[in-house]
């Protein structure tokens, strides 16, 4: 069973890392004080803005990364399903070259 995830702005977890670092404030009641589901989150983000600054918080982390390998092609079973013929034979010479090396 798992709860409900909230999504926080960049501006409140900026706020909870200010009140922890600056004003010295507990993690227990930065959470109370920001609504936020549980403290660890403050231990978080602050660990988080002390190795990357305050671009830690531009890009959303939740989720899971597709995998994909250097040159952007994605990993697992082939295409199997083409748009269109061209693509499908696109599809064959380059499965052809990559048999012949």
């Amino acid at each position: 069973m798992s709860g409900i995830q909230r999504k926080y702005s960049k501006e409140t977890k900026l706020k909870a890392v200010d009140m922890h670092l600056n004003q010295h404030i507990g993690a227990n009641t930065i959470a109370k004080e920001l609504g936020l589901s549980e403290k660890k989150r403050v231990y978080d983000w602050v660990k988080k803005y002390q190795a990357e600054g305050e671009k830690a918080f531009d890009i959303e982390s939740r989720g899971r990364k597709s995998k994909t390998r250097t040159n952007g092609s994605r990993i697992g079973r082939p295409k199997t399903k083409f748009s269109s013929l061209e693509e499908e034979v696109e599809y064959l010479r380059m499965e052809n070259e990559f048999l012949k090396s």
